[in-house]
């Protein structure tokens, strides 16, 4: 393991950090008036890692309360307490005060890492944390009636608890609070300040009559449940971003009102918000934010960050933590845009919450209610942002506009509006400005896109990508994540900057994260289901920007360098027909069976559920009314006339759906019938998803490709007449079908859940493909190629198994475990 060079010090919280790869962010701020002896602090990364840790001289910590209380407030679970004078650490849990653990302070740097291992393993929580307590009362508060409205709700918790925060410091006379009957009593105790700062100045007389009942005492007393006091100033500093996140999901999940024993009211509380909403996970948001700040080519003395799409404000809030702890002296202009109210009130709180603990420069924060689409973004140095992931198909008639307008010609396939905010970014962007964001993977890879990627990748260099496999790391998000740092090119540069790659399998987002802030030679960075390292620029085409493994890179690069010829230089992949509607026009085997003269307008079809293992499946039919001339069927009399049964069950029932399809000449027709195929001649035919054993070959042509795609030869016969009439169709039949093949494929395809790739032809293109008829292909080579091909097609694929790959692997020239050791 790589160390700290003789630097660990375990009674230093800095030095803990380093080593762990955490955040440090002191406990108190200094301006809390709080004076406790040690060196404390709160070492960030995820829900389990996450610790405060107090170095002190010797003492009573170990026996106080105190130390549960700040890590119960601070929203963390451990307290770790270093003793110097007994020479020991000890392990203290706030849902678990008597369970105290003990262990020698950790004079290596391994015993402080075994010492992470034990936080991250521990067992669940035994009784709710500070989040759960506040969300209490703030769903007391909702009670109310007249604070159904959320965003007077969320303004009354801000309230109460900057009066809990006022007594706890003796800036109000506890008494006073005690004695208030209504809320609007309680708020009087609040300096001008405070009010402003929870924006209750013109408070509702509905509101300030209100009366206050339990919420009085709420946060003045212990919590019911661990006996701990809420320190409010401890979790505005550390766990801000986290209750309102919570906050929001609360308003969410409960937009009706709850019924709480004496409470009496039944109004419905108000205020919609987005179900797009996809909150950041505080500690993703830290790791964007650091690597964000650091991609900077410089910090200007006036430095303006931006969040579109702010929410909660975590952003904004860890953006200005990482310039703290850089000892910035400048003057940071903060602003966030929102289309929620109740965001933008949570997002102004917290983050000037966060501007009162900043310790060595100013800021200006402006946070405003508003459609980030619709309106003029400043000319900025650091944008960070989690737009909202929404298609264009399901965005309303104004946001799609706002999307079309902002993607211009960018605007191909589906696009989604997350690429929009990205291109706004770009264009705000100043040069050697940074853009950090949180996308959904498909916007890094799909076709629609492509030209969007070609576009950044002309401004932009890619600094870091990122992708968490799985999807329990979002768990509202219904699609893949991916996150990146961009920044705005300021010169030519002779060399890129080398692209950092992380990839964490599901479960270990949290320590790859951590590894994000190790050195490059610790061996930590690549570990346990974890991968960060830097790779060549010119990995990251605009196809793909897909992150993927180390192993990966490195095979298709030593693939690439062999000099063999890509599929798109042998073969021209066509996609197969489209319907346009699949329940008129494909039947089932038995249905076709019934249809008896009728027969003749239709051709089985390939590809989609009818190709596996190599071979056809005659179990689905395509109505084709084509024929080498094109449509067979002229009339809407000679459809009748000539297809009495299908068109009386199939057609006749749907012909107003039929009739509505756009570019079709005859609402019989489908709507791209592929005119290549009209004459019937013998093709390799792929499906559109799938891996080994999705390839066939129509020796007769007498399959309709249909949710597939056909290839075609591209070059000269190489035994005079077609390709198809030789017998190389068998041979890559055999090729294309190989395990090898299907490794080749997850480099540069997509994954699907479930295991498929998808086999277009933008994904296939690039991979190597050997050229049979060159010449250099051993004349033994080929004609085993060519018998495997005919036995995969008698449905052999897996008896021959074996040889296929080891064959497929000498075609290659690579060996057979390729890519998996």
């Amino acid at each position: 393991m790589v160390g700290l060079a003789g630097q660990w010090d375990p009674f230093s919280s800095r030095s803990w950090a380093s080593l762990l790869g955490l955040i440090y962010v002191p406990l108190f701020h200094l301006r809390s008036g709080e004076r406790v002896n040690g060196d404390h602090a709160v070492l960030l990364d995820g829900d389990k890692a996450s610790f405060a840790f107090s170095a002190v001289p010797g003492g009573d910590l170990l026996t106080r309360n105190e130390p549960l209380a700040w890590t119960w407030s601070a929203h963390v679970r451990h307290a770790v307490i270093a003793d110097k004078r007994q020479d020991m650490v000890y392990l203290r849990r706030w849902d678990a005060p008597t369970n105290i653990r003990q262990f020698q302070v950790p004079r290596q740097e391994q015993a402080a890492i075994d010492l992470l291992h034990i936080l991250q393993s521990v067992e669940p929580l035994q009784v709710p944390d500070v989040i759960q307590h506040v969300l209490h009362a703030f769903r007391l508060i909702r009670e109310t009636k007249a604070c159904s409205d959320a965003l007077w709700a969320v303004r009354v918790l801000n309230s109460l608890l900057l009066a809990a925060d006022g007594v706890r410091r003796g800036r109000i006379d506890r008494r006073e609070l005690e004695r208030a009957s209504t809320i609007g009593g309680a708020i009087k105790t609040l300096g001008p300040r405070a009010r402003s700062l929870a924006e209750v100045d013109k408070l509702p007389r509905g509101i300030r009559d209100q009366d206050l009942g339990v919420l009085g005492q709420y946060f003045l007393q212990p919590d019911s449940r661990t006996g701990l006091q809420l320190y409010p100033d401890l979790l505005f500093r550390h766990a801000s971003s986290k209750l309102y996140q919570e906050a929001h999901l609360e308003l969410e999940r409960r937009p009706q009102q709850l019924a709480f024993p004496g409470m009496g009211s039944t109004a419905e509380p108000r205020g919609s918000l987005r179900r797009d909403v996809r909150f950041t996970p505080a500690n993703l948001a830290r790791a964007l934010a650091q690597q964000a700040v650091q991609a900077l080519s410089k910090l200007p003395d006036r430095i303006v960050v931006l969040d579109p799409a702010c929410g909660s404000g975590i952003f904004l809030q860890e953006c200005l933590r990482e310039l703290d702890s850089r000892d910035y002296r400048g003057l940071a202009r903060i602003r966030g845009y929102d289309i929620s109210a109740v965001s933008t009130c949570m997002s102004r709180f917290c983050l000037k919450h966060a501007v009162s603990d900043l310790s060595g420069f100013k800021a200006d924060v402006e946070v405003e209610k508003a459609n980030s689409l619709r309106r003029d973004w400043p000319a900025t140095d650091l944008i960070l942002m989690n737009p909202p992931f929404i298609p264009l198909t399901d965005l309303d008639a104004d946001q799609r506009q706002e999307v079309i307008d902002t993607l211009g010609d960018m605007n191909t396939g589906r696009v989604d509006i997350a690429m929009a905010f990205v291109l706004k970014a770009v264009q705000s962007l100043r040069p050697g400005g940074v853009l950090g964001c949180v996308l959904p993977g498909s916007v890094l890879y799909g076709d629609s896109g492509l030209k969007w990627r070609e576009r950044l990748q002309q401004d932009m260099d890619i600094i870091l990508m990122g992708r968490f496999e799985g999807y329990r790391y979002f768990p509202t998000s219904l699609v893949e994540t991916c996150f990146l740092i961009l920044r705005r090119k300021a010169e030519r540069l002779r060399t890129l900057p080398a692209v950092e790659i992380l990839i964490a399998e599901e479960g270990t987002e949290d320590a790859a994260l951590r590894a994000l802030r190790l050195p490059e030679e610790d061996p930590r960075r690549s570990t346990g289901g974890v991968e960060v390292f830097p790779i060549d620029p010119k990995d990251t085409t605009a196809d793909s920007w897909r992150p993927l493994r180390r192993a990966v890179y490195e095979c298709r690069r030593e693939l690439l360098s062999r000099g063999l010829p890509r599929i798109d230089s042998l073969f021209l992949i066509h996609q197969g027909a489209r319907t346009g509607d699949n329940d008129a026009f494909i039947i089932s085997a038995d249905v076709y069976a019934g249809l008896k003269s009728e027969r003749q307008y239709f051709r089985p079809a390939a590809g989609g559920e009818t190709i596996r293992r190599g071979q056809f499946l005659r179990t689905q039919y395509v109505f084709y009314p084509y024929g080498p001339d094109g449509l067979l069927l002229q009339t809407e009399e000679e459809l009748k006339q000539r297809v009495p049964q299908y068109f009386k069950r199939w057609l006749q029932p749907r012909r107003k759906q039929l009739e509505q399809r756009a570019k079709i000449t005859c609402w019989w027709g489908l709507t791209w019938p592929r005119p290549w195929q009209f004459r019937k001649s013998p093709r390799l035919v792929s499906a559109y998803f799938g891996a080994s054993g999705s390839f066939a070959f129509d020796t007769a042509g007498e399959y309709a490709v249909v949710n597939g795609f056909s290839w075609e030869w591209r070059k000269p016969s190489p035994e005079g007449g077609g390709f198809a009439t030789t017998r190389l169709p068998w041979a890559y039949l055999a090729l294309l079908n190989s395990s090898i093949f299907e490794r080749m494929l997850s480099w540069f395809s997509i994954p699907l859940q479930g295991g498929q790739l998808r086999l277009e032809a933008r994904f296939l293109s690039r991979i190597p493909m050997p050229d049979l008829t060159s010449g250099d292909a051993p004349t033994d080579l080929v004609q085993e190629l060519v018998n495997l091909g005919q036995m995969i097609c008698r449905g052999k694929l897996e008896d021959v198994r074996n040889r296929l790959d080891h064959a497929a692997a000498t075609a290659w020239g690579v060996p057979l475990n390729l890519g998996t050791g």
